[in-house]
């Protein structure tokens, strides 16, 4: 989920309120070091990638399989001056 993800969810009195939930869920990820046993069980039950493993878990930023564009190499030259 991006970090700027944001919720509405409904307040009781008719009305909404916008929840960072994003925002919580990259926090809550940067400390789970610091949580209590019980929360880190429920913040692992609820999907988070990385908790149980102490590490976030990001997605690749390529496609698996496609190999990163070469490096030019630029001989003496070739530099401008």
């Amino acid at each position: 989920m991006p970090r700027q993800h944001v919720e509405e969810i409904p307040d009781g009195d008719g009305g909404t309120v916008e929840v960072k939930l994003g925002l919580w869920i990259s926090n809550t990820n940067s400390r789970r070091a610091k949580l209590a046993g019980e929360q880190l069980d429920q913040f692992v039950r609820s999907g988070s990638t990385g908790a149980e493993t102490g590490r976030a878990q990001r997605p690749p930023r390529r496609a698996p399989g496609r190999p990163c564009p070469p490096v030019p190499v630029v001989s003496e030259e070739q530099r401008p001056a």
